[in-house]
């Protein structure tokens, strides 16, 4: 699928607003980690496993109770928005903590997306701007603003092996840069580029291991109507910058984290053809999982996201009417919530298992309403939003990310 919108070609300044914090969502969901408290029972006969030998109640060999497991969890969700002619956008951010929206912080161009790696974000502006911002702290001063080569439309961005690392659609290399801003090499793709020279490299997955990337590249002929030229995800090791794997997917593909570890989740499809699938990607062995397909859903497959044995994508039908899909990978249960006039351009998942989507207008309407960001629960496919309404931003939210 296309990965970009149709966005004009100047930026202009969107001034900061006063902060807002809207009505507080549960941070309990069905699918939140709960930890059971310690037993309060009597230790009794303790028996060391190495030895055999047993004590009765001895205070030197008492089991220590074990530290319970933390989980770290995200301080911040960071969103982009998009004004409705795409001629600019800016950078909105919600903490976590206490859900204060800072709204419109970092202006951008009209085409751009977020991303967040290593707890550093890339603020990414694409067509006909081609920069990529770099923020380690707070959203204000960029730590790098690195131009792209022109019209090389930049895609998504890593970190790996203390280098960034970013995909350029219109490429057929994936350059990667140092934190002074330094290229310092870059991986050649070009044996899947086609006739119109770009392999389409799109979105960046990082290895379980963190010496790996997994990069999809959609081989799209641009030259012939952006039809179909395969479709692959390729492993990329970062110590070497080489090509170490290969898997043919289908036709435009997209990954993001998946359900597990050592798994992506990925989707393929052109608009417009029921010719795509959303599954999952195991990656020591490359066994592919299909959870659904277009011509299941009877539309094209857009946004997905998976946390634990959920996944939640979107689909569309040709009237550009979308439907939410969850579905329990354990039980193969599935909700859903639909339908909706609003375009659905993005979904994201926290680590407390909400999924988070991003409602911008759409063509199925003339009419605006439910513009803004939702919060579901994966379980049931409805809002945690007590007011249920969408969180509401000067420009319509295009693409999420979390910190």
């Amino acid at each position: 699928m296309i990965p970009f919108s149709i966005a004009w070609l100047f930026m202009t300044t969107t001034a900061c607003l006063p902060t807002v914090t809207p009505e507080k969502v549960s941070l309990d969901t069905a699918v939140s980690v709960v930890l059971e408290p310690e037993s309060d029972a009597p230790a009794g006969n303790v028996t060391d496993t190495a030895t055999g030998e047993s004590s009765v109640d001895s205070p030197e060999h008492e089991a220590e109770p074990e530290p319970e497991a933390e989980v770290e969890h995200y301080r911040m969700a960071i969103v982009a928005g998009l004004s409705r002619d795409y001629s600019h956008g800016a950078v909105s951010t919600i903490d976590l903590e206490d859900w204060t929206i800072n709204d419109s912080i970092v202006p951008t161009s009209g085409d751009v997306v977020v991303s967040a790696s290593d707890d550093i974000v890339f603020v990414i502006n694409r067509l006909n701007t081609d920069t990529i911002q770099v923020f380690s702290g707070p959203l204000t001063v960029p730590d790098l603003d690195l131009g792209m080569p022109d019209l090389s439309n930049p895609q998504d961005a890593v970190v790996c092996n203390d280098e960034y690392w970013v995909t350029l659609h219109n490429a057929s290399v994936i350059p990667r840069y140092n934190a002074l801003g330094l290229r310092t090499g870059e991986t050649d793709i070009s044996e899947w580029t086609g006739t119109d020279g770009h392999a389409e490299a799109a979105s960046i997955v990082l290895d379980a291991d963190g010496s790996h990337i997994h990069v999809a590249l959609q081989q799209l002929k641009q030259d012939d109507g952006w039809t179909s030229d395969g479709g692959v995800v390729v492993t990329i090791s970062c110590s070497t910058g080489a090509v170490v794997g290969v898997q043919d997917v289908g036709p435009s593909p997209s990954i993001v984290d998946g359900p597990s570890i050592d798994t992506l989740g990925y989707k393929t499809g052109l608009y417009g053809a029921l010719d795509g699938e959303v599954g999952t990607i195991m990656t020591r062995t490359a066994e592919r999982v299909v959870h659904a397909t277009e011509s299941d859903v009877g539309g094209d497959i857009g946004a997905f996201a998976y946390f634990d044995n959920h996944l939640v994508y979107a689909s569309s039908d040709a009237d550009w009417v979308f439907t939410v899909h969850c579905l329990n990978l354990a039980t193969g249960e599935t909700s859903q919530m639909g339908p909706l006039n609003q375009y659905v351009s993005d979904i994201a998942s926290d680590t407390h298992g909400r999924f988070w989507l991003s409602f911008r207008p759409g063509w199925a309407s003339s009419t605006v309403e439910g513009v803004g960001v939702e919060i579901i629960d994966p379980s049931s496919c409805t809002s945690l939003i007590p007011s249920g309404q969408p969180l509401q931003f000067t420009l319509p939210p295009s693409s999420l990310a979390f910190r």
